[in-house]
């Protein structure tokens, strides 16, 4: 189990920001749009444009640069993206 915080915001410009503990990225993403209900019926979780960040697992103490975190995007592009699996 990995955390990942999961960066959106919404066309009214609520942030809907989560960090969420998941087994994958895929998994992350589901349980953000459960936590917020983002769906409609019939919506597909694959096409919400979030950014999924694997959060480094804590054991340095000090401040995470995000340009070191692994960035998981979808819909978006980033400069430190890969593909979410």
């Amino acid at each position: 189990m990995k955390l990942y915080f999961i960066g959106f915001t919404d066309d009214d410009g609520e942030n809907l920001d989560l960090f969420v503990n998941a087994d994958s990225p895929k998994d992350a993403r589901k349980f953000w749009a459960d936590y917020y209900g983002v769906l409609e019926d019939g919506d597909d979780v694959e096409s919400q444009p979030v950014r999924i960040w694997e959060v480094p697992d804590g054991k340095t103490p000090g401040a995470i640069d995000w340009d070191s975190m692994k960035c998981f995007v979808c819909s978006q592009h980033h400069s430190n993206e890969t593909t979410a699996a």
